[in-house]
């Protein structure tokens, strides 16, 4: 009982906290630019056949390509649960964050295309999800996945429709959009994870995909599930906030390599890089300028130090830890967003290492 009210709690200070920043931010709209594609992101990571279901939450929007930082939302009305204006609630957005990464899981909410395989041979009532957009699920996509497409109002527009009792595996193309998909349905009460790099990276090339694969388009349908009005209403205000970023450098709460690049070409201190890599890896090549705090258990600690008057960078390996930071910074109420591809990798021509830019060791 205390467990799911605490779960409660958090999740109606989340989405109040939401709702204001959105709020705040809709008056500003952003500066275009060329938007930039997502790569693909492999990741090594295996994991184990049994899903789990596990409690976590997610994040909100923020600003403009030249706009100055502004990590700190300003005061304005936000909803309360009595549906009264209250005073924005910086203290509940940190313990927002606090509470992700207090109950992380071991498997950090997500799972390999193969423990998914494994979970349907097994028969275990999972949902699947499938955010691509609507002609690519129509080439191909898992048996059993409903199509929600990340890049529209789909998701808030059927929430009530996605389970709250089973887990809900969430694929995108490479793993990096449903990385923050997941946080935000998860902080809506949603058992969510993420499916390892994606269709592309993650399901394609699994061995004996093609024994889980089928193009056979499923309506959404199925029963409907009770939803917090503020729960609903914050992953509402989440995507239409994401989508006013569209043909903007930061479309999707991304920022492509070459954007990074140009940041620290200028020397533009209106940013801050974080990595979430490993001390080991971090040591033995980053990005110049890079500070580094390891993702995992605890996280939260370091991440309520960063300053709150720049515009947060985080990258990762693949791009697909970045987001799930992303995403919870936002709900701190950090300006934040992940560079796509991570890292990667010089052979497969993904991320900063693909483009051939410049690491510095410590």
């Amino acid at each position: 009982m205390k467990k799911d009210l605490r779960r409660k709690l958090l999740c109606c200070a989340f989405i109040s906290a939401l709702i204001i920043l959105t709020a705040s931010l809709a008056a500003c709209k952003p500066k275009k630019a060329t938007p930039t594609p997502s790569p693909a992101s492999p990741t090594p990571t295996a994991a184990a056949p049994t899903i789990t279901p596990t409690v976590p939450p997610t994040a909100e929007p923020t600003v403009s390509p030249s706009a100055s930082p502004t990590g700190t939302p300003a005061a304005s009305p936000t909803v309360t649960a009595g549906g009264e204006a209250g005073a924005y609630d910086t203290e509940a957005a940190y313990n927002l964050g606090y509470a992700y990464f207090e109950n992380y899981p071991e498997d950090r909410n997500s799972v390999s295309a193969s423990a998914m395989f494994a979970a349907m041979d097994g028969g275990e009532d999972i949902y699947i999800m499938d955010i691509r957009r609507p002609e690519d699920y129509a080439e191909g996509h898992v048996k059993g996945a409903v199509n929600m497409n990340f890049f529209d109002m789909t998701i808030p527009e059927n929430i009530s429709k996605i389970p709250d009792d089973k887990p809900v595996l969430i694929y995108c193309y490479t793993g990096q959009s449903s990385s923050q998909a997941a946080a935000v349905l998860s902080m809506a009460g949603k058992q969510a994870k993420n499916v390892q790099s994606g269709y592309n990276g993650g399901i394609l090339t699994t061995g004996n995909h093609e024994d889980y694969t089928d193009n056979a388009a499923l309506d959404i349908g199925g029963p409907d599930y009770p939803t917090d009005p503020l729960a609903e209403a914050g992953v509402t205000a989440y995507f239409a906030d994401k989508l006013r970023k569209d043909g903007t450098v930061y479309e999707n709460n991304d920022i492509a390599p070459e954007t990074v690049k140009e940041i620290v070409d200028n020397k533009d201190d209106r940013y801050l890089l974080l990595s979430v890599r490993r001390p080991e890896d971090f040591d033995n090549g980053h990005i110049p300028g890079a500070v580094n705090i390891p993702f995992g258990e605890g996280i939260q600690k370091e991440l309520a130090g960063l300053p709150r008057d720049k515009i947060i960078i985080v990258y990762c390996y693949t791009g697909q830890t970045s987001s799930q930071t992303v995403a919870v910074l936002r709900a701190m109420g950090f300006e934040a967003y992940s560079m796509t591809g991570g890292m990667g990798d010089k052979q497969g021509g993904e991320g900063w290492l693909g483009a051939g830019y410049e690491v510095v060791k410590n």
